[in-house]
């Protein structure tokens, strides 16, 4: 043997070698099948996971009640409340009563919207009264001109005259301003929206404690003394929380002017001033956090170099009498000058002033001047009457109802304009219990509902119907658009391609041999 033949010899097992690892390892069988399994499983996740999003992101949108709805908006005037006046007279009460009667329909067709909802039937004593809430009139004879008196739901109505046609125009007159308070004041910009839960937030605030020297007020004694009384009449309309609080430094952000009086000079709070009075980035007037309204009422006692603080009449050029003043829908301030004539002398004054605010505030109207509330036995007279009390749940009654038919039908037309707002059982639910108590104020003649009983029904139907339209579900789909879903699907793209080449590769093989075995 040539040494070129064993050269080859000698080569040849090298180059097998090296083919052999060049070669691509051969896929088995197993492996193919476990591969296919692993896409299998991959794909089955994604299969398994498709009704799941599918209800995770469909918009479920319920039917609601439109032509109920609808129903009562047109039917708002048939919600009302029946009063009966009886008359009590020694001479022709009847008469008096027909008198009367017709005067009270004159006050109607002349004021209809203003009258909307009541319904006054005055009647003699001899006849029967139907009313759910009866009134009673005794009319006495009198020497010299006295002040009327209501007591409860009773009023001793007082005359000098004897000519019926008189009696009945003044205590006509009498009654309109009794039970419609509103028709004469118009609608007060004062008057908080309803609510309710209200918390009252007593605070005094010294503008610097070093001068003003104002420590303490027995908050506690007094608004047991004076508040009280009045809250617990009003229970039926808000559940109060009461609060007070010191403040020791609490500055003016305005310097005040200076102006000159007859026996001195003052430092005023003029138009200007008065609206910006309150200086919220360094008084702190809440000390709890919820979503109860508030009412401040604020004793405010000016520093030494800022003395007498006095509100200033814009109309004589002169500082006002009153040392309180009212920021609508929002609370009373007092201004305590101590020394000075302006200035309340007393704790108890001081909470007069608050309570008279308050009532502003709440809507409670007050008596015509010419009446006044009677002493019990004992001496003892109720801070407010029946009468302004029933006035006030008649005006209630019909804010409640306009807000909760206002409330319905912009669900209703909220629903329809945007197609991806959702409806659930909640929002249908609580659309639907509204409703329900709404029809249930409807009354007639022969079964009338009491003043406090529509009030209540008109207080759940605005609560439900409030709870409908800001049902977080609903709000919070406003905030959430389309196109911000469709931004969100385009991140599964990178994750999806690698499933998708690996099942075209898959099938584009199978594809190819079933061609093949067709061909043969």
């Amino acid at each position: 043997m040539d040494s070129s033949t064993v050269k080859e010899a000698t080569q040849k097992p090298t180059d097998e070698h090296s083919k052999s690892e060049l070669a691509l390892p051969v896929v088995s069988h197993q492996s193919l099948s476990l591969r296919r399994i692993i896409q299998l499983a991959y794909w089955a996740v994604v299969l398994v996971c498709v009704p799941i999003w599918w209800h995770m992101t469909s918009i479920e949108r319920l039917a609601l009640p439109k032509s109920r709805i609808l129903a009562q908006k047109q039917a708002i005037e048939d919600i009302t409340t029946h009063i009966d006046i009886v008359i009590h007279s020694d001479n022709e009460g009847t008469l008096i009563s027909q008198k009367v009667a017709a005067l009270l329909d004159t006050y109607r067709s002349s004021e209809v919207d203003l009258w909307q909802g009541i319904i006054v039937n005055v009647i003699s004593a001899d006849m029967k009264a139907n009313g759910a809430d009866v009134y009673h009139v005794y009319i006495h004879p009198a020497n010299s001109a006295r002040t009327h008196e209501v007591q409860g739901r009773n009023l001793n109505f007082y005359t000098q005259h004897n000519s019926n046609d008189v009696i009945a125009e003044k205590l006509g007159t009498l009654l309109w301003q009794l039970v419609n308070p509103m028709s004469i004041s118009g609608n007060d910009n004062r008057v908080i929206q309803y609510s309710p839960s209200l918390r009252l937030s007593f605070s005094l605030l010294n503008e610097d404690i070093h001068t003003s020297r104002q420590r303490g007020w027995a908050a506690e004694k007094n608004i047991n003394a004076v508040v009280k009384p009045t809250l617990d009449l009003l229970s039926s309309l808000h559940n109060f929380t009461i609060e007070s609080q010191v403040q020791y430094y609490a500055p003016l952000a305005f310097e005040p002017p200076k102006r000159q009086k007859s026996d001195g000079s003052y430092y005023a709070l003029g138009e200007d001033e008065l609206k910006i009075f309150v200086n919220s980035a360094e008084w702190t007037l809440s000390s709890e956090i919820n979503n109860d309204p508030v009412l401040h009422l604020i004793l405010f006692v000016p520093s030494d170099s800022h003395r007498p603080l006095l509100i200033h009449d814009e109309s004589s050029g002169l500082p006002s009498d009153s040392p309180a003043f009212i920021i609508p829908q929002w609370g009373g301030i007092v201004l305590f000058n101590p020394g000075f004539i302006q200035s309340p002398r007393s704790g108890a004054e001081i909470f007069s002033l608050f309570r008279t605010q308050l009532l502003t505030l709440l809507g409670v109207p007050p008596l015509p001047p010419n009446v006044k509330i009677s002493s019990d036995p004992d001496g003892a007279t109720e801070p407010l009457s029946s009468w302004q009390i029933d006035a006030l749940l008649r005006r209630r009654i019909r804010e409640n109802t306009e807000g909760s038919i206002q409330a319905l039908t912009s669900i209703v037309k909220l629903v329809e304009e945007l197609k991806n707002m959702p409806v659930g059982m909640d929002v249908k639910g609580e659309v639907l219990q509204g409703i329900e108590e709404l029809e249930k104020m409807h009354t007639t003649e022969t079964s009338p509902l009491s003043a406090l009983e529509l009030f209540t029904r008109s207080r759940h139907a605005l609560a439900y119907s409030s709870k409908a339209f800001f049902n977080p579900g609903m709000v919070g789909q406003l905030y959430f658009p389309a196109e911000h879903k469709y931004a969100i699907y385009m991140l599964f793209a990178p994750a999806s391609m690698g499933l998708i080449v690996s099942l075209v590769r898959e099938v584009k093989p199978f594809l190819s041999r079933k061609r093949e075995k067709k061909v043969e």
